[in-house]
């Protein structure tokens, strides 16, 4: 069975908020060394408030480890650098596309 944790921080400054690790940075490594001990096979980074570079660190450990790693991410539709192509609406199975990357769109049931 496929072990994934969906909502991990990984920082390098800031201070965390008091219901996490009380600790300066918290690596792709660091996380790393704990997925394997825990035998978590992959985890969606969710880059934290407290670290101003956090989405960039994210962005950075899912490029070097794509089979560890997704982004959990934002962006601004109304930014005119954001192109978002969507499916047909009829057509569940289709993939929606930002900045020509695909993304996965929720399906949303009863």
């Amino acid at each position: 069975m496929l072990i994934v944790d969906s909502q991990v921080h990984i920082w390098k400054s800031g201070t965390p908020v008091i219901i996490h690790r009380q600790i300066p940075q918290y690596t792709k490594d660091d996380l790393l060394k704990e997925m394997a001990a825990g035998g978590v096979d992959a985890t969606v980074l969710c880059p934290p408030s407290w670290d101003p570079n956090a989405s960039a660190i994210s962005i950075e450990a899912a490029a070097a480890h794509p089979d560890k790693f997704c982004v959990l991410g934002g962006f601004d539709p109304k930014d005119p650098a954001v192109r978002v192509e969507k499916p047909e609406e009829n057509d569940e199975n289709k993939e929606a596309k930002l900045n020509g990357k695909d993304w996965y769109r929720p399906k949303m049931t009863q």
